[in-house]
């Protein structure tokens, strides 16, 4: 593995330290304490895992139309031919046993501030009149964003936005709120679809981050030289590696492994400073190399203080989170200290309610490799 300039893989780093969310997708309320510097987040299909994810990008990032848009309608990224209407999306950001309007609140302990963030719709209609003097009266949405901090002295900073969003969607003019913390999303489809791929590349090469993801890629080949954007027909780009033994591949020709790679190594990057977020994490990496990615994973995100937090189907998944921190030490006995960065939560629901359940590090550790339990 290419030194990485870490002496030993203990990342201790907590942006992020609790959650709760009432009232958001799934969830009536659900509460997650205790965060770890590696979050892993297990549970059956439709417990809410991914929701949680998103829950994250809107507390971190509470004053952009742009995302709340961007996570209504994120989940249909692979499937743009069977797209809801933005409305609906947006409807479905919300448990849907309310009365009277939806509103959903998500608070937390970000950066050891108490954070609150609470977004609200009420259904409205716009009445639109036209050249040949008939009106209609379309439906639209009046959107309230609210944003509440609260420091350790008790001080208080409190913010709102409104918005006004009709279907067929117009431009919206907004002013792009600084975020609180860097967020970054990887999605299970994201390296299948090379213009994401591109415009993460393209992003890290714009901040001079090239060589960091360059060394970070030879983790796994130490043959590779380099990431260049090249236009062969002098129109588009085209993202290639620069290999020692096969001069310049295209990225199109290498398969999902290494394309996964380029998108979490940008990912980690962009995320500098904040939280990355990977839904199935485990997605196009074959069960040989889970550890080894993981590990380089953990130490990459030390080395940009990076927060991780994972959703997975997969006990493989989940044992090679666990190896890269159960490093044995001159005694071959277990280091449980470096145990203590990782964290797994199980949602389980049950009659519509969703639950989780904490496992620290060291009890993952003897349920997975001592008595060989299923904490899925």
């Amino acid at each position: 593995m290419v030194d990485l300039g870490i002496n030993e893989r203990m990342i201790r780093l907590k942006h992020l330290e609790r959650i709760t969310m009432q009232n958001f997708r799934g969830f009536k309320e659900l509460e997650l304490k205790d965060l770890g510097a590696v979050t892993i987040l297990v549970g059956e299909n439709n417990t809410g895992k991914t929701s949680v994810l998103e829950a994250v990008e809107l507390l971190c990032n509470p004053l952009d139309i742009g995302q709340v848009l961007s996570t209504a309608r994120g989940r249909d990224r692979a499937i743009p031919d069977y797209r809801m209407q933005l409305l609906e999306s947006i409807e479905w950001l919300f448990f849907h046993d309310q009365v009277g309007g939806f509103q959903t609140v998500i608070q937390g302990e970000l950066q050891h501030k108490q954070t609150k963030y609470q977004l609200a719709i009420e259904e409205v209609y716009v009445i639109e009149v036209r050249e040949d003097s008939h009106s209609d009266a379309e439906k639209a949405f009046q959107m309230v964003m609210e944003h509440t901090t609260r420091d350790q002295h008790e001080n208080e900073e409190a913010e709102q936005q409104e918005f006004l969003i009709a279907e067929p969607f117009h431009h919206i003019e907004t002013r792009k709120e600084k975020r609180i913390l860097e967020t970054e999303m990887v999605t299970p489809v994201d390296h299948r679809f090379l213009p994401v791929a591109l415009k993460s590349l393209t992003e890290t090469i714009k901040r001079d981050d090239r060589s960091n993801i360059i060394r970070l890629l030879q983790s796994f080949d130490e043959n590779i030289e380099g990431l260049e954007l090249l236009s062969p027909d002098g129109r588009s780009a085209v993202p290639y590696i620069r290999h020692k033994v096969k001069s310049y591949v295209p990225l199109a020709l290498y398969g999902d492994g290494i394309r996964r790679l380029i998108v979490l190594a940008s990912a980690v990057l962009r995320a500098k400073d904040g939280i990355l977020m990977i839904d199935e994490i485990e997605t196009a990496l074959h069960s040989k190399v889970l550890v080894k990615t993981f590990a380089w994973l953990m130490d990459a995100c030390k080395e940009f203080n990076v927060q991780l937090i994972a959703t997975t189907h997969s006990l493989e998944a989940v044992d090679a989170l666990i190896a890269p921190l159960a490093e044995e030490d001159d005694a071959d006995e277990v280091n449980r200290e470096s145990l203590k960065d990782l964290v797994a939560f199980r949602l389980v629901n049950r009659d519509g309610q969703t639950t989780a359940k904490r496992f620290s590090g060291d009890a993952l550790y003897s349920l997975r490799y001592e008595y060989g339990q299923d904490v899925r």
